[in-house]
């Protein structure tokens, strides 16, 4: 029972504390500091954060696992779909093998108020 209720609270901090999405640097990146996203040739772009220096990422979505095909990240088609499936399900975890450190990085995502953000960075390409 107790562990019950630790996992519920501990669910509710991390809703609770989810990273807000903001223009990062110009007008052509939003960021939640786990994630960045970009639009290129008109697709998006998804990559890990410049300090992870991953081997490997992969982001699961609603048990879907979406590997990395690029070392950066995810673009072009690929990048779309997930978008797409991320606007559905809010939430995400994201997964990677940082070259530094013994241990795979694993971190959650709230896609939850992102909708007018990735308006307005389709707006500018």
């Amino acid at each position: 029972m107790r562990i019950f209720l630790f996992l519920i609270f501990f669910m509710t901090t991390n809703t609770v504390l989810a990273n807000e999405w903001f223009f990062h640097g110009d007008e052509n990146t939003i960021s939640d500091g786990v994630l960045k996203i970009s639009v290129q040739a008109g697709h998006y772009k998804i990559s890990f954060p410049p300090t992870a220096n991953p081997n490997s990422g992969a982001v699961l979505i609603n048990g879907e696992r979406f590997y990395g095909n690029r070392y950066f990240g995810f673009d072009g088609e690929q990048a779309d779909r997930m978008i797409d499936r991320l606007l559905k399900v809010k939430n995400a975890q994201v997964e990677y093998d940082d070259r530094f450190k013994t241990k795979v990085v694993r971190k959650s995502v709230d896609f939850s108020d992102i909708t007018s953000s990735l308006d307005n960075l389709k707006k500018n390409h």
